[in-house]
């Protein structure tokens, strides 16, 4: 049975995948409650999950601010930075040692369809989701000699309580037509199992349609 971590489990996506996964060794972490800029929260949370090993880390948590240029400061934009990008590249700095021991691996950095397109609306937030998809690109690169797969799955707008609040803001947006969070989940859950030579990196979720 695979040891699965999976961070931000208090999100409309992190609740979903525990539950798919709850047959497997799951601890899950709401990591957007821990600063990854202070070495005692980092140092907490690892002496935490030192001893469990993990096989599978899941990157689910994400911060967001629907805030144009003018109006995001900078403390938002290194919040955000820390939450999406920092805490990812933080826990695969630390886990990834076991897995290239153990030359198996899976690290999973949920993206979204900002890193792509851009807002007007959340430019700190984009730009955080495009250089997570950057980071795992490199992340690839660098453990797959060790059998350790790294993807990223970016999903367009899912049922989540934060994707709802934007529906209520923005135009044109319609929530019903949003992925099935429990939909997206299975489909995280067949990438960690797929085990042939064959390896997908990068994915693009979109939705059939969008109003």
């Amino acid at each position: 049975m695979k040891k699965i971590i999976v961070f931000g489990s208090n999100g409309g996506l992190g609740k979903e995948i525990c539950n798919l996964l709850k047959h497997h060794s799951i601890t899950s972490i709401n990591k957007t409650k821990l600063n990854f800029n202070k070495p005692k929260n980092k140092n907490k949370l690892f002496k935490l999950l030192k001893k469990l090993n993990p096989d599978v880390i899941i990157n689910s948590a994400g911060f967001y601010r629907d805030n144009s240029l003018i109006k995001t400061s900078l403390d938002e934009f290194d919040n955000t930075f820390s939450i999406n990008v920092r805490a990812p590249f933080v826990l695969s700095h630390e886990f990834a040692k076991d897995m290239i021991k153990k030359k198996w691996g899976r690290i999973v950095n949920i993206g979204s369809s900002s890193a792509y397109a851009g807002k007007p609306e959340h430019p700190a937030y984009a730009a955080s989701k495009h250089a997570l998809l950057g980071l795992s690109k490199s992340l690839t690169k660098d453990l797959r000699r060790f059998n350790v797969r790294v993807f990223f799955v970016s999903p367009g707008p899912v049922k989540t309580k934060m994707a709802a609040r934007w529906a209520k803001s923005a135009k044109n947006q319609k929530y019903e037509t949003f992925i099935e969070p429990k939909e997206f989940s299975t489909f995280v859950r067949d990438l960690i199992k797929a085990d042939s030579n064959m390896f997908i990196e990068e994915v693009r979720i979109c939705r059939m349609n969008e109003g």
